[in-house]
């Protein structure tokens, strides 16, 4: 019985040395896209001396998080599991443990504006929460930034990690992104432009000697305002 007890004990051990030593805090770093302002984005010239001011995006995910990732070690469970609609605030996740520095609602928003001023569509883009005295106004909101994880256990409970030395994946992860913008006259207070904006999703198999980062939003969100970047450019807002 104690050398039982003592073999769990040792496969635990092993399980969360193989996972903690692959994993570490991810922290928010948005770096922007590129533009060629020679070209079509610098083409709006009526844009030239307007301004745009940005605010902190609305939150609309769903305030639901489950976090079952410990189910793995219940006997006959395939796999511990999370479902967050809001990870930030969850301090572990399958591939990398607490995420630092990151505010989706003042992140999205001064990403956005780092943005529009790379473009230099406007004369100016500014993350403020007031548009007084602005030409224009985004107004943003997070309609999802779902995240979900599974650490396999394969029924085996805490003798699952075995399987993952001789090759069975250890893990799975996906991200998802959606979010809607909004571009409006501060003047006439009309609603000029709205769309959602979703990502393609995230999702990756996790191996226990090679890991994916579980972390993409980002990325994601890069992609995603290239894509609202590009239909600023097709608004013809001077005759708004």
């Amino acid at each position: 019985m104690k050398l039982k007890m003592q073999n769990k004990t040792l496969l635990t051990l092993v399980a969360l040395v193989l996972l903690s030593s692959c994993t570490n805090n991810k922290g928010w770093v948005y770096k922007t896209n590129n533009y060629d302002k020679n070209n079509d984005v610098a083409a709006k010239t009526s844009l030239k001396n307007k301004t745009i001011a940005v605010g902190s995006f609305a939150d609309k995910r769903d305030s639901v998080n489950k976090d079952f990732i410990e189910f793995y070690a219940i006997p006959l469970m395939p796999f511990g599991y999370q479902n967050l609609n809001s990870p930030e605030t969850t301090i572990r996740h399958a591939n990398s443990s607490l995420w630092i520095n990151f505010n989706p609602k003042d992140d999205f928003a001064k990403a956005l504006v780092a943005e529009l001023n790379e473009s230099e569509i406007f004369k100016e883009a500014l993350f403020l929460e007031s548009s007084t005295g602005h030409d224009y106004k985004i107004k943003g909101e997070l309609v999802s930034t779902y995240y979900n994880s599974k650490l396999f256990s394969y029924g085996l409970s805490i003798y699952g990690p075995v399987l993952w030395l001789v090759g069975l994946p250890a893990t799975t992860v996906s991200n998802e992104l959606e979010i809607k913008l909004s571009v409006i006259n501060v003047k006439s207070g009309k609603n000029i432009f709205t769309k959602h904006y979703k990502a393609d999703k995230y999702k990756k198999l996790g191996w226990v000697y090679s890991l994916p980062n579980d972390f993409n939003y980002s990325e994601m969100l890069k992609m995603l305002y290239k894509d609202f970047m590009s239909d600023l450019q097709k608004l013809d807002m001077a005759r708004e």
